[in-house]
């Protein structure tokens, strides 16, 4: 896969199915237009390209942060990478905010050369979101442009959409429907950072996450977790809050204990993929009932998750 990064650089003369749409999250609904794009390209032997954005369109418009990103921008790349051609992965900033959508149409058409375009029911685009699919498809009509819409894919009667899995994630700590109607674990990557080497002191040391801000985080809670270092994969326990019981800090720490691993990763990068969420944060009166709690804990994933 190949990955481009401006919507206003002619690429090469190859004739592509382009799948459009935000793709914040490319949960189950969006990967619809993904199997569809691939789809159609091996049939018409057209290639394949996806256009997505590196940050939330809505939170650049509002000049906010509201939208917590759901994968990081190097997780979509590893996620398509072996799926399709080409990935136009853009900024959102003020010039394609201006892009009237009949000008964003021929850019598609005339820079990358495109047959095909696969998008969703419901998508939007151009300056103040004044295109819709009525507008594409007349653009398409008008260009010999094949378009395909795909219908909107529902889980128990509700349209699987990015705010939703945010509203499972931030607010319920349904990871485990998050995970379903994401298709895959939520995942949050970084650099392990110092910590106050509490957890190392009462027999279980924890990783602390270096996170990106821009990134959703579960809801406050304990969490049965797997933690990807170096190339391999552990069962862990995760902490998602404030540590209450040992600080009043201000800002939210995800700190990991792995399991069956006593290496030295300060520095080094790690994953962490949520499964299911165990209880709620708590504090206690002392660092003996802490640590009480975490054996606790800890043996309730050996008996829950591992039989």
């Amino acid at each position: 896969m190949i990955v481009l990064d401006s919507l206003f650089e002619k690429k090469d003369l190859e004739e592509k199915v382009v799948a459009l749409g935000n793709f914040d999250g490319f949960h189950i609904g969006h990967m619809e237009l993904i199997k569809k794009c691939i789809v159609i390209s091996e049939r018409e032997n057209y290639k394949s390209l996806v256009l997505s954005f590196k940050n939330n369109p809505l939170n650049f418009i509002q000049k906010s942060d509201f939208n917590k990103a759901l994968m990081s921008s190097q997780d979509k790349i590893d996620l398509l990478n072996s799926k399709i051609n080409y990935l136009l992965l853009i900024d959102f900033d003020e010039k394609i905010a201006d892009i009237k959508a009949e000008c964003f149409m021929k850019l598609l058409k005339e820079n990358f050369n495109v047959k095909a375009i696969v998008t969703g029911f419901n998508f939007r685009f151009g300056y103040k979101n004044l295109g819709n699919n009525n507008l594409m498809e007349d653009f398409c009509n008008n260009n010999n442009i094949k378009l395909y819409i795909v219908p909107p894919v529902r889980y128990d009667n509700q349209i699987v959409n990015s705010t939703y899995i945010r509203e499972l994630i931030t607010n319920k700590g349904n990871i485990k429907l998050a995970n379903k109607l994401l298709g895959r674990k939520f995942s949050i990557g970084g650099l392990v950072a110092a910590g106050k080497s509490l957890g190392r002191t009462i027999g279980t040391p924890t990783a602390n996450l270096k996170f990106d801000s821009h990134m959703i985080v579960p809801l406050n809670g304990v969490y049965f977790t797997e933690s990807y270092i170096e190339g391999k994969l552990y069962k862990s326990l995760t902490n998602v809050g404030y540590n209450v019981t040992v600080t009043d800090d201000k800002f939210i720490k995800i700190e990991t204990h792995i399991l069956n691993f006593n290496g030295d990763i300060y520095g080094k990068p790690i994953k962490i993929y949520f499964l299911d969420r165990i209880r709620d944060e708590l504090k206690f009166n002392n660092i003996n009932e802490l640590k009480k709690q975490i054996e606790i804990d800890i043996n309730y994933i050996y008996k829950t998750f591992y039989n």
